[in-house]
């Protein structure tokens, strides 16, 4: 059946993608510029980065022990 969860490889993968592709956009900035779309490059960028930050902290998430229920 579908699983529900990615597993801890990807979220790392992932994140080295969208850190990859948010860097290219601001190594690429001009074209933004020049093409005359600073919205479309503010909002691409800013996705990215958000998405690293936000499986990064699924990966530090995982990383905590667990709290003993005792």
């Amino acid at each position: 059946m579908w699983r529900s969860a990615y597993s801890l490889n990807w979220h790392a993968v992932l994140a080295a993608v969208h850190a990859l592709l948010g860097t290219a956009n601001l190594l690429f900035w001009q074209f933004f510029i020049a093409a005359d779309v600073l919205i479309v490059g503010y909002a691409t960028t800013a996705a990215h980065w958000l998405f690293v930050v936000a499986h990064l902290a699924v990966l530090a998430g995982t990383a905590r022990p667990v709290a003993s229920s005792h």
